[in-house]
């Protein structure tokens, strides 16, 4: 057996560990084997049925569990190095290794000619890794490629030799049958004194440490540079505990006050699962004790006892090997989810056909306690309707837990907001038991929220109200609002002055200040404390990062996920500093203190958990050729698949310009066909959204940043600014011809479209009624608008004619005016084409949507360039922090 190298991962197959650098990560015995068996495959390829074969040893498993492998082994080497894919999935066919796999030492340690024993363990002990002198020596074939990385050349020579028996060098007599009895004895005193060290270090006072200060706050470090080499610079260290491990993306994390439960909605592809799962590591409890345990909830009643009634379906599905629950909603789409903190609320937006809704549901605590107070017959009366309706059957292993099918008891009521503020629902049916016992707590309608807001709420810490965002539509900028359970009353407490308007929010432990982040730009945002009953602005600080989640860590300071680090702001000495990289964009964060040190002697050793939930989205660019005359449309095929996410194709012929951020920061690249991929261009700082347009002969690029408009010759990689912020530019399209730009602008209050001609320099003002993105056409432009649906045409005498109203005005980025067609997105349907020629004929649909696809495309005359969104990862993480370690060094 040898150790491997993995692109810039060290398999050491002997301890079963990843390594990269500085960091580690130990694999549990059925992911090392399900490594081993990829590796020692032929192509580093697998079907399903080799995976059971291989792996399982031909047992029977379910689906779930070899997904479950499969996603762990993904996970682990995604967070050592998420720069790059390692595990591809092949639908329909099996998994593969996409990196270099390559053998560069046998299992047991080499003697080395160049470093002593004692050299080599203390090399070890620095970097976590092999020293690139010692595998460089073992194999010299590997001198010029390591440390971090194989080339492709070598890589197929070195397998080669080594199924030969022989791996470049003559083999060596291993070291620790060479040394003896005194090997393990040195380990072990070696462990002890890095113990001591570390130990030691953490308790080192503020004014002992010689470390720089990290103010101001710099943006994270890109994915390109060296995680350890980030890792060194922040405070944090500490190894963070996976509380999840589904494949896909689990997020919307909220926390019990004790840390028993978490909540999360897990997403895979089109599906979303809600779950309620127990802690893995068991927190010291905060403040007051919480009565009722979901654990106990499952294990005092049965699956048809847990299928309590609410105003419209049943709610509590199986008890998953007891640690999870899983819950069960109406037909629609699941949206947003969250616990309570004092654990007896659930809250959930449902979307059905269009209409969104808060909708409020007792918590396993509250139905346990019901199911024990309404006593036998209350249960026997319940038993009949749910074992009548169940349908489901889920299979975990060997273990097969029946699943009560919903019940429709009425349909759910649509009020308006208005109506909702002013008093509680009562056109609920509640779900009574036969023998006149109080009824089963019916869910309930808090809200209709807009389809176009993406809910999110902090739970006030008595769990009597929350706090949320929301907006009307995508035009309007998000507001912050507070619900009162106990009234159902409304408060608006923000007026944002920016288009994104108020992205995050956190109320305080004590209720008494309010945390925001404000939206500024693509790359910015400003962070307010506000004194909560008077809404008096106590505190502001701008910050280089778009932030979308922050959490109290004490009174006086904010935790915010900043890009791929989870940052601290100290409000006081409005002081900020990088705490922890991630790895991956933070989507949520929560912190659950300990108990005061006067309180308890244990909690001295940690100040609480750090919980936060990461994303990671990979995006590719596809090629579907149009139908032939037969109607057929032909297999897709994929045209740029870089690491992380390819975006916004640009097509002239078989010349593709796209946006893509595989070197951590924006960029323009080419793909021609035949050819390898080039960067062109690297967007000028900072690098916020930007949308792209090219010419007709495929000659320039034209686009937008922070209201300045810029122009790229291709064939020569120069950028050149042609107009400065002043022209508070966003959308930026060619006219007519080259020397004519279209733009939008809000310069003169509302966004309308501009004119500017590239030879005099100088711009008009072409709309007066809106406009956002537009083409000319046979002299007459063509144009959508920022706040409206539609596609309006302004023809030659200066007048305005409303040409189409099913068009969406998310159209803007991408919609296009070609020999007289016009292509634009419906949701839910896909790619429609809409002839101005014969415009009393309706728009007729070209092409369903494409598995996998994004809102970025382009069409030419013979086939639709698109993006294809590949699922996405993502995990919830659970970080124990030593008490010293949350006072920072600069923030004392």
């Amino acid at each position: 057996m040898n150790h491997w190298q993995l692109g810039r991962i060290f398999f050491d197959t002997t301890r079963r560990v990843l390594v990269l650098e500085q960091q580690q990560h130990y694999l549990e015995p059925r992911i090392y084997d399900l490594l081993l068996a990829l590796l020692a495959a032929e192509q580093q390829q697998l079907s399903r049925d080799q995976l059971i074969e291989q792996v399982w040893q031909g047992r029977v498993v379910s689906e779930s569990a070899i997904n479950r492998a499969v996603s762990l082994l993904r996970k682990a080497l995604s967070q050592l190095d998420a720069s790059q894919p390692y595990l591809e999935t092949l639908p329909k066919v099996g998994y593969r290794l996409v990196v270099s796999a390559v053998v560069v030492a046998p299992a047991t340690l080499a003697e080395s000619p160049l470093l002593d024993p004692q050299t080599e363990h203390k090399n070890q002990q620095t970097d976590g890794r092999l020293p690139a002198q010692v595998t460089a020596s073992l194999n010299p074939q590997l001198s010029t490629s390591l440390p971090g990385q194989t080339t492709k050349e070598t890589a197929p020579q070195l397998l080669a030799d080594d199924k030969n028996g022989y791996s470049g060098t003559p083999r060596k007599t291993d070291l620790m049958q060479r040394s003896g009895w005194w090997i393990p004895l040195l380990l072990l005193l070696l462990l002890v004194l890095n113990l001591y060290w570390l130990q030691h270090s953490a308790s080192q006072s503020p004014q002992q440490s010689s470390e720089p200060k990290s103010h101001p706050l710099t943006p994270s470090p890109q994915p390109s540079q060296s995680k350890p080499a980030i890792q060194s610079q922040l405070p944090i260290t500490a190894v963070p505990i996976p509380q999840t491990s589904d494949n896909g993306v689990e997020s919307q994390l909220s926390l019990s006050r004790d840390g028993q439960w978490f909540s999360y909605l897990q997403q895979d592809g089109e599906q979303s699962r809600w779950f309620l799962q127990k802690s893995g590591q068991q927190i010291v409890p905060a403040a007051e004790a919480v009565t009722g345990d979901f654990s106990n909830a499952a294990a005092n009643a049965s699956a048809s006892e847990l299928a309590i009634g609410s105003s419209h379906e049943s709610s509590i599905a199986a008890f998953e090997d007891g640690q999870r629950l899983q819950i069960v909603v109406p037909e629609g789409v699941l949206r947003f989810t969250s616990l309570s903190p004092d654990r007896q609320w659930l809250l959930y937006e449902l979307c059905q056909q269009e209409l969104c809704q808060l909708w409020q549901r007792a918590s396993p605590d509250v139905v346990s306690q019901q199911t024990t107070t309404t006593g036998e017959a209350a249960s026997s009366a319940m038993k009949p309707a749910t074992t009548n309706v169940t349908t489901s059957v889920k299979t975990t292993g060997t273990t097969t837990s029946t699943i009560p099918s919903p019940i429709q008891l009425t349909t759910p009521v649509s009020k308006p907001l208005s109506t909702l503020v002013s008093k509680p629902l009562s056109t609920s049916l509640s779900m009574t038991n036969t023998n006149g016992a109080q009824p089963l707590l019916p869910d309930r309608l808090l809200l209709q929220l807009p389809l176009d807001s993406q809910l999110q709420i902090s739970w006030q810490h008595d769990s009597q109200a929350f706090y949320f965002r929301q907006r009307p539509d995508k035009t309007k900028p998000y507001v912050v609002s507070r619900f009162e359970l106990a009234t159902m009353a409304v408060q608006q407490l923000t007026l944002p002055v920016t288009e994104g308007g108020d992205m995050a929010l956190a109320i305080s432990a004590d209720a008494t200040k309010l945390a925001v982040a404000g939206y500024l730009q693509q790359a910015k945002s400003v962070l307010k404390i506000y004194q909560r009953q008077t809404m008096a602005l106590l505190a502001e600080q701008e910050v280089p990062f778009a932030v979308t989640t922050v959490t109290w860590l004490n009174d006086d300071q904010l935790l915010f996920g900043c890009a791929e680090q989870i940052c601290r702001w100290s409000v006081s000495t409005q002081q900020m500093e990088p705490l922890f990289y991630t790895g991956a964009m933070v989507r949520s964060l929560q912190w659950q203190p300990s108990l005061d040190s006067s309180s308890s002697a244990a909690s001295s050793a940690f100040g609480g958990h750090l919980w936060y939930a990461t994303a990671q989205q990979n995006m590719s660019i596809w090629r579907q050729p149009r139908a032939d005359v037969t109607g057929h449309w032909p297999v897709p095929e994929p045209v740029v698949a870089g690491s992380r996410i390819d975006w916004m194709p640009r097509v002239v012929g078989e010349d593709v310009v796209f946006l893509s951020n595989r070197q951590g920061e924006q960029q323009i690249w080419r793909k021609v066909a035949g050819q390898s991929e080039q960067r062109l261009e690297k967007l000028p700082p900072p690098a916020e959204f930007v949308r792209i347009a090219r010419s007709e002969d495929g000659a320039e690029l034209v686009y937008s940043q922070q209201g300045a408009v810029y122009l790229l010759d291709i064939n020569s990689g120069i950028t050149e600014q042609i107009l400065d912020d002043s022209a508070k530019a966003q959308v930026v399209n060619f006219g007519a011809n080259k020397a004519q730009l279209i733009y939008s602008s809000n310069q003169s209050g509302d966004w309308q479209l501009w004119s500017f001609d590239r030879q005099s320099k100088r711009s008009r003002q072409l709309t007066t009624h809106g406009g956002y993105s537009g083409y000319y056409w046979q002299g007459e432009l063509w144009y959508s608008k920022y706040h409206r649906d539609g596609l309006y045409r302004l023809d030659t005498r200066g007048q305005e004619q409303h040409m189409l109203s099913n068009f969406d005005k998310i159209n803007w980025l991408n919609w296009q005016l070609l020999d007289g067609e016009v292509y634009f997105y419906k949701p839910d349907q896909g790619l429609i084409q809409w002839s101005i020629g014969t415009p009393e004929q309706a728009p007729r649909l070209v092409l369903p949507t494409p598995t996998g696809f994004m809102h970025h495309y382009q069409w030419t005359r013979d086939a639709l360039w698109y993006v294809q969104r590949a699922t996405a990862q993502g995990d919830i993480y659970q970080l124990v922090l030593p008490a010293n370690l949350l006072i920072s060094k600069g923030l004392e």
